[in-house]
């Protein structure tokens, strides 16, 4: 069994401190604060529009969400949106300054070490973190010579990131100045971040402070602010073909900070318009002075409004096209913090008391206030709700090995005693509370005083105080004064050196009477089996979710446990790495903790049975220093019934990959079984799926799966092909108890030479091992790799044609070369579908439709209009009936009729919770 070392907190006194503007984004919550029951995170989103690029493989699909786990730290920014929320389609890549030898986009001698030291820093110079359209991960920069490369720390799938930048000589070294960062996904699309946003940093030191090149840049005092890069914002994004499919246009206003007396001002910069080249635009209304989104408005090719969503900090309203009506969903959040609340070493509050211990791991759950401010209510247009309970994460408490595990938790948790009332007796001639001292015992004194003014003035003010209470010895010593003002909750520890005798507290001569409810607590174990063998940690989890029907009725709940199995009382919770963090009158240094994983989740559903998931708790226990998803995949998950019973039980073993050139080991899920038993009337069905999978693109390369009852066995191999950045399926066997069943094979060559665009231009099939038989071969493609014509496997050619500036397939023709088709009218209807202005006009489409049909009626001619960034409005068919599609003002679906006139189908809407 592997040890585990005790959990430290180390606090550093020293005087360098920063404060940092507030920027666009709060991107880091998504990296830093995994969405998964693995981290008691829930998922929280309202959805707000899907909008289709030019390429039918990329969509803009935006959605609200709120991260409570982010919402509930100071470490997390405050974004546009307010705490916890984030618009997912407004990406950038955030840098995260780590320690002290890179401050400012130029990188002056990077690799240098910090005066003193001789050995490289632990910590990473800059992190940089990015969460694009579902990619997600982390990075740095290493000098190589003078060349900057890129060490990925993290990743969630494939990446290729690259660096564009400038250099230059000063001195004896050479400076860098980074342009750009260009992320490319697996599928080729690009993901340009070129627009800088600044920030600053505030630095006082002088000459007994540590040096750190870099930072000082050879000075021996200085005190202000350092401007600096905080944020690369997404400019474009471009498919494999080289077409820009989306553009980001940004706005910035003037904005400052100020330190002591020295004043920042800067460019803050917030999204403005997204361009979806010829599609439409989305307007972005941001208010300078809230720094607020206030709403946004997408509008077509036309600038005709398609819809209008607005928000505020407790509602988001969906308005229809002509603004005349509306839905809403609305936020309750839990109160606020109190402005009596101190924060500990997590960016948590709490309540603290005298006693208390700042940035202490040991409190009492009535003291914690984590939850304080989250998201509690979040009701959709219908009326229904859903409730959302927070509770503070725990962790179990590591053993020192000093101490037995039990003796060791009772000295740490509050929750594992209690404090008993022992009796005392007034004298009123010695004007004293009287009580029997156990020198055995640990005891408390906890009183009441009333303040006293005392008449007279010291230095032009009224002196106030509170009346104590003392113990003096035989002697008339002094033993001990307790100060009304230092009590904690639960008193004020008395420590004499006496031995069991009658202890005495005298009350101030001058003022008995403001002394009252005098009481001595003594400190009392609970029994050992009503032990909590857990600490509270970083941050909130989820605790319960309750659905509600409209009418308030609970509709049904959710009830999420994290302990272990046969220790209820004990967390399966678990920290990774220690919060490190200033105090004593500076900064908080802005650090985001590692999250508490757990090893099991409980998921219970009320009336209907529960799941338990069991997580790797030996990739919990290493030192990474990023989340991995594969720490996210549970190596077990049961189900159980409304009764109790078992019903299935699915166990995953994984194998690691682990990247040698990453500067942090991180997991990559490289093989995995998964062995799924099923229960019902006393039988046992199990079926083992294996899987493996590519490390470097993350594509599934084998999959086999065996039917045990049956004894039966089916497998599937991938193999991939990287053309240029784009990874593509080549080959597809499929086999039955070890005999092919039949494959699939894809050819691809670049378009027009250019080799930089491979196209797929056939795929052909098989069954068993017979020859290869052409299923479908693409035989001409347009400049921005539409599909023209293709040849299907009975050698018959469908040509298609474009239009909607090359976005919609507008006619399908069977039986015709593209070749073929009459140029004129195929420049006629995409003249009339490109139109962008009040000539546009649905009927003129459909006559060049009909033209094309008269100019060949050979073929076999299906058309199709649309209404752009809505949907189809009108389909033809070969024999040449049209069926017409009408939608509601908040662009929905509504009616279908037939070519005259006919209603075929009618749709309503209703919100289901």
């Amino acid at each position: 069994m592997k040890s585990i070392k005790k959990l430290a907190i180390f606090c550093f006194i020293i005087n360098i401190y920063f404060v940092e503007a507030q920027t666009a984004t709060s991107l880091s919550n998504n990296v830093d604060y995994p969405i998964s029951y693995a981290t008691g995170t829930p998922e929280i989103k309202v959805p707000l529009f899907n909008l289709q690029t030019i390429n039918e493989n990329f969509s803009l699909t935006a959605d609200l969400s709120y991260n409570a786990a982010a919402a509930s730290t100071v470490f997390s920014e405050v974004g546009f949106f307010g705490k916890g929320w984030e618009m997912n389609i407004i990406p950038s890549i955030n840098r995260q300054i780590e320690s002290g030898d890179l401050f400012d986009e130029e990188y002056h001698g990077m690799n240098t070490l910090p005066y003193g030291y001789t050995e490289k820093p632990l910590n990473d110079p800059n992190v940089f973190s990015y969460n694009v359209f579902g990619l997600s991960g982390k990075f740095n920069l290493i000098r190589q010579g003078n060349e900057l490369v890129v060490k990925k720390i993290y990743t969630n799938d494939y990446a290729d990131i690259h660096i564009n930048y400038t250099s230059s000589i000063e001195g004896n070294g050479m400076n860098i100045t980074i342009d750009s960062f260009q992320i490319t996904d697996k599928n080729g699309f690009i993901y340009l971040f070129s627009v800088k946003e600044m920030s600053g940093l505030y630095f006082s030191y002088g000459h007994n402070t540590l040096r750190w090149s870099g930072i000082y840049k050879g000075l021996d005092t200085f005190s202000g602010y350092i401007p600096y890069v905080k944020n690369f914002l997404l400019e474009k994004v471009i498919d494999n073909k080289g077409t820009v499919l989306v553009e980001y246009i940004y706005g910035s206003y003037g904005a400052h900070l100020t330190e002591v007396s020295d004043n920042f001002s800067y460019d803050q910069l917030y999204l403005k318009d997204i361009d979806i080249k010829n599609i439409g635009d989305i307007h972005f209304n941001f208010n300078t002075g809230s720094k607020r989104y206030l709403d946004l408005s997408i509008v077509n090719k036309f600038q005709h409004l398609i819809s209008k969503i607005a928000f505020t900090n407790n509602e988001i309203k969906f308005y229809s096209n002509n603004l005349q009506s509306s839905y809403s969903y609305k936020m309750r959040y839990n109160n606020g913090v109190p402005g009596t609340a101190v924060l500990n070493g997590f960016g948590n509050y709490y309540k603290e008391d005298n006693c208390s211990i700042k940035y202490n791991l040991l409190y009492n759950k009535e003291d914690l206030l984590y939850t304080q401010g989250l998201l509690r209510q979040l009701i959709y247009p219908t009326g229904g709700y859903t409730e959302f309970e927070y509770e503070p994460n725990t962790y179990a408490v590591p053993h020192s090995g000093s101490l037995n595990p039990l003796e060791e938790l009772t000295a740490q948790n509050p929750e594992n005693y209690y404090y008993e009332e022992l009796p005392v007796t007034y004298d009123p001639i010695n004007k004293s509370y009287d009580f029997m001292y156990d020198n055995a015992a640990e005891l408390y004194l906890k009183f009441h005083s009333q303040l006293v003014t005392v008449d007279g003035q010291i230095s032009g003010t009224p002196s106030f105080f509170y009346p104590g209470l003392k113990v003096w010895d035989l002697q008339g010593n002094l033993m001990k004064g307790f100060d009304f003002t230092k009590q904690c909750s639960y008193g004020e520890k008395i420590n004499l050196s006496v031995s069991n005798s009658i202890v005495k507290l005298r009350c101030d001569p001058n003022y008995p009477q403001n002394i009252s409810q005098v009481k001595i607590l003594k400190k009392v174990y609970k029994d050992p089996s009503e032990w909590n063998t857990f600490l509270y940690g970083p941050g909130i989890r989820i605790k319960k979710i309750s659905n509600y029907a409209e009418e308030g009725i609970l509709a049904n709940e959710t009830h999420y446990t994290y302990t272990m199995p046969d220790h209820p009382k004990t967390s399966s919770g678990v920290i990774c790495s220690p919060v490190w963090f200033t105090h004593g009158g500076r900064n908080t240094v802005s650090r985001t903790p590692v999250p508490v994983l757990y090893e099991y989740v409980a998921i219970e559903n009320t009336g209907t049975g529960k799941t338990v998931y069991k997580m790797n708790r030996e990739l919990f226990s290493g030192t990474f220093k990023e989340i991995s998803q594969v720490v996210m995949i549970p190596v077990s998950t049961t189900t159980y019934n409304a009764s109790g019973l078992r019903t299935s039980c699915e166990q995953n073993e994984i194998e690691i990959f682990f990247e040698s050139d990453l500067p942090k080991r991180q997991p990559i899920m490289s093989y995995i079984t998964t062995t799924a038993d099923i229960y019902a009337a006393n039988n046992k069905l199990t079926t083992i799926t294996e899987s493996n999978i590519d490390p470097v693109n993350r594509n599934l390369i084998n999959r086999k799966i065996t039917d045990l009852q049956q004894e039966e066995h089916f497998e599937e191999r991938y193999s991939y092909e990287k053309y240029h950045k784009t990874y593509r399926t080549k080959e597809v066997l499929k086999y039955k108890n070890g005999d092919l069943l039949n494959r699939s094979s894809f050819t691809y060559t670049p378009e027009n030479g250019n080799p930089q665009l491979y196209q797929l231009r056939k795929s052909e099939v098989a069954k068993d091992d017979r020859p290869l038989e052409t299923e479908q071969e693409i035989t001409r493609y347009d400049a921005y790799g539409n599909v023209l014509e293709y040849r299907t496997k009975e050698g018959l050619y469908v040509s298609q044609i474009w239009g909607y500036h090359d976005t919609k397939i507008v006619c399908e023709l069977k039986n015709i070369r593209y070749q073929d088709i009459d140029a004129g009218i195929i420049a006629g209807i995409h003249y009339q579908t490109n139109l962008t202005d009040n000539s546009y006009n649905e009927n003129y489409i459909r006559t060049q439709y009909q033209i094309l049909r008269q100019a060949h009626p050979q073929s076999m001619v299906t058309s199709y209009t649309y209404r752009p960034m809505i949907g189809m409005s009108s389909l033809t068919d070969t024999n040449g009936r049209t069926e017409y599609y009408e939608y509601d003002k908040f662009n929905r679906l509504s009616v279908v009729k037939d070519h005259d006139g006919n209603r075929l189908k009618a749709y309503e809407y209703h919100y289901k919770n």
